[in-house]
């Protein structure tokens, strides 16, 4: 990496993500090669990473959507930060859960990551703005797979009762 920085942009040091992109734009690799080295830098919590739904979900199938593996557990983290505009935690983690439940062949694995998720939103210190978000999200990401819709509804209203966290329900 650091001849590339040298070579192509003149500098003694190189932030890896943004020649991973600079490649990825190029042509030179492919989006799921770009995501997964986005993933394995959030897996490592390097900090000044970008994530995007494909780093997301590239975390996820690398961890077999087990939310205590890396780089799974780093970027549910992530979404806990409240350095993360809570629209795009309600949004990544949306997309999250809907890859995972395509992915995933067992009901409980995909119900664990949804908990999990949700967990990570709860933390936030915006939790009660962010967390009815979610769940608009998961509106929108599940698309036409109506029986995980409701599945995913399903389980988090589950975890909100075992919370015993009002969620309001926001509209279109």
């Amino acid at each position: 990496m650091a001849v590339l920085g040298r070579e192509k942009f003149g500098t003694k040091r190189i932030w890896t993500q943004g020649v991973f992109r600079w490649l990825n734009e190029q042509g030179m690799i492919a989006n799921d090669r770009y995501a997964l080295v986005s993933a394995s830098l959030l897996g490592m919590q390097y900090m000044f990473t970008s994530v995007n739904p494909d780093v997301m979900r590239v975390a996820g199938k690398r961890a077999e959507w087990r939310p205590d593996r890396g780089p799974l557990k780093q970027a549910l983290w992530y979404v806990a930060l409240d350095g993360v505009r809570g629209e795009d935690a309600a949004f990544l983690s949306a997309g999250l859960v809907s890859h995972c439940y395509l992915d995933a062949l067992l009901p409980e694995t995909r119900q664990r990551l949804l908990r999990a998720a949700a967990d990570s939103l709860g933390r936030r210190t915006d939790a009660e703005r962010v967390l009815p978000l979610f769940r608009l999200h998961l509106r929108q990401a599940f698309g036409l797979n109506a029986p995980g819709l409701v599945d995913a509804l399903a389980t988090l209203d589950g975890w909100r009762a075992a919370q015993r966290r009002p969620l309001t329900i926001l509209s279109k």
